[in-house]
């Protein structure tokens, strides 16, 4: 009993090798009953060991009488086994060949799915683990992403807004309908079996691992990223392959297709990142690595040079050569290719670059890239360009109010004319155009004086004797504060003896060329002037120059009486400055 027990055992594991010749049945029977079996096997494997448990217990402690009544039980259900294998067969079964389905589950991770049975016209929302059956079809909406996991191990990833049908699932044979949207695919070794996307009439062959395909309803067409391996694809009378990191553009409605490099963006959307997420998540690695190893030969870091110009040299060693050097990016700048032994080798990874250099401190920053877009450890060095200096400003202040000093250096240059210090509030300044000063050769500094406020610039340039300048030095930028104030405050109180005392304060500069003080009895204040005899005059001026703060004036008035007054800041040439003017009064003048 218990050789007959083993027996029954090795059978129910052995169902799915029987060779379907073997057996003493029609075809369809026997095709029935070998993929049943076996599927009952792998489905209760627990329940069945409970099963045979219990019996050798029975035959262990039963007496001899009872194992001919446990035999007959046991065939028993077996002939119930077989019965209901014949009743299920044609609904889960397929009738060709020798095929055995290939369950597939939905795990929702993003959003919501929905799922549409085949023999149902009412969407469902997808679960967590549901089998999914040839012939269902399972969407997204606009903000959720589904996952579909088949247990050959490959996977199809929808992303948001996607539709797809499942045709086919079997064990040699997945093809999948992408309605619309946008799918990735992660396959295991394929070895005889397809995996077919269909798409408006594109059939994508799987022959590699990793891609994604979408559409672009608008322009009618289909786009197929290959990230690794290969792709194949049929068109009406196009076909072709897609090879690792290409892309090719399918044109519907022109019935063309156009092949190109995958470029970095697209290698690192949103969409691939998200399942590049998801592959690690399973402890599938997205050819990641530490990137190209980058070795400069030359310059030195910090050199100092007066060159113009100057070569970067030096090699990048790939991690393996798998990882085929792609590009180098030296300060923004990529190169990807040798040309006449300049720019960047990605065979050998040699590189000699000439880079143009700036006064001062010059910043060089090197990266090298894989093709799978690893970026190495960037390289940092520095050259100083120092340029010989023949003529230049070596200082430039404003030591007080209205006035720019500056000092200039002339080496090996001769200036027999002298030369022109020349300054404007814009840059760039040239003689005769602008002010200017003529300085003797044999001086190297000057002082500008009697200026407004503002931001001037200076230059100073070689005179030629004439009417120009043969050279000029750079430019030099320099504050220079007003002399005048920017703001006056005045009052006026009665001095006696028919005088007037004025209090003037100056605000934030002075009054460097002397004020005005005018008086009358009526308003606005005018100045005049009589020439009868003795002469008359309503005004007074104090020639200064008046420092910023408080100042005391007094003016003579000659008779009594309420009189108004008006002081007012003078310019260079004597006139008033309107802006820096101040009435104040009634004031009564007496005795």
């Amino acid at each position: 009993m218990k050789n007959n027990l083993s027996k029954i055992e090795k059978l129910l594991k052995s169902a799915r090798s029987v060779s379907s010749e073997e057996l003493s049945v029609d075809k369809s029977f026997k095709e029935t009953l070998r993929g049943k079996l076996y599927r009952e096997y792998l489905d209760q494997t627990k329940k069945d060991f409970q099963i045979w448990t219990k019996l050798k217990l029975i035959y262990l402690n039963k007496s001899f009488r009872f194992i001919s009544f446990a035999f007959l039980s046991i065939l028993v259900c077996i002939f119930a086994l077989v019965n209901l294998v014949v009743k299920d067969s044609d609904k889960e079964v397929p009738s060709e060949g020798s095929k055995v389905i290939v369950t597939a589950k939905a795990i929702l991770k993003e959003g919501r799915g929905y799922i549409l049975k085949k023999d149902n016209n009412d969407w469902e929302s997808t679960i967590v683990g549901q089998e999914i059956e040839a012939g269902d079809t399972v969407k997204t909406e606009e903000d959720s992403r589904l996952i579909i996991d088949f247990e050959t191990g490959d996977t199809i990833r929808l992303n948001s807004g996607s539709e797809v049908k499942l045709e086919s699932l079997d064990d040699s044979d997945i093809t999948i309908e992408q309605i619309q949207g946008e799918s990735f695919s992660r396959l295991v070794k394929l070895e005889s079996r397809n995996y077919i996307i269909k798409i408006h009439g594109v059939e994508c062959k799987s022959l590699g691992t990793t891609y994604i395909i979408n559409e672009d309803i608008d322009n009618k067409l289909v786009n197929i990223y290959v990230f690794e391996s290969r792709v194949k694809f049929e068109y009406k009378k196009l076909q072709g392959e897609v090879n690792e990191l290409e892309k090719v553009q399918i044109k519907l409605e022109e019935n063309v297709s156009e092949k190109s490099n995958l470029t970095e963006e697209e290698y690192k959307c949103e969409f691939a990142l998200w399942n590049k997420s998801k592959d690690i998540e399973k402890g599938v690695n997205w050819n990641e690595n530490e990137g190209p190893i980058i070795t400069v030969y030359e310059p030195i870091d910090g050199i100092s040079t007066e060159n113009k110009n100057i070569t970067i040299k030096g090699e990048v060693t790939k991690q393996s050569d798998k990882f085929v050097l792609k590009r180098l990016v030296l300060n923004d700048q990529e190169y990807n290719e040798m040309t006449d032994g300049k720019g960047f080798d990605k065979e050998s990874g040699d590189f000699n670059i000439d880079i143009s250099l700036s006064e001062g401190e010059n910043p060089i920053n090197i990266k090298a890239y894989d093709i799978y877009w690893n970026e190495g450890r960037e390289v940092n060095i520095k050259v100083i360009r120092t340029i010989p200096r023949f003529f230049y400003i070596s200082n430039i202040s404003s030591p007080e109010r209205g006035k720019i000093y500056v000092k200039w250096a002339i080496n090996n240059i001769q200036a027999p004319y002298g030369v022109k210090v020349i300054w404007a509030y814009h840059t760039d300044p040239i003689y005769p155009e602008d002010e200017s000063i003529l300085i003797n050769q044999n001086e190297r500094e000057a002082n500008i004086t009697e200026l407004s406020g503002g931001a001037y610039y200076v230059r100073v340039c070689i005179y030629d004797g004439n009417v120009g300048c043969s050279r000029y030095t750079e430019n030099k930028s320099v504050i220079v504060k007003s002399m005048f104030a920017s703001n006056i405050e005045v009052s006026v109180v009665n001095g006696y003896g028919m005088k007037s005392e004025i209090r003037l304060k100056l605000i934030d500069g002075g009054a460097p060329y002397g004020v005005k003080v005018i008086w009358s009895s009526t308003q606005p204040v005018e100045e005049f002037i009589c020439f009868t005899f003795p002469m008359c005059f309503n005004y007074s001026t104090y020639s200064g120059p008046f420092s910023e703060g408080y100042n005391i004036l007094t003016s003579d008035i000659r008779t009594v009486g309420s009189f108004y007054f008006k002081v007012c800041v003078l310019d260079k040439n004597g006139n008033k400055i309107e802006e820096l003017c101040r009435t104040y009064g009634p004031v009564e003048i007496t005795l």
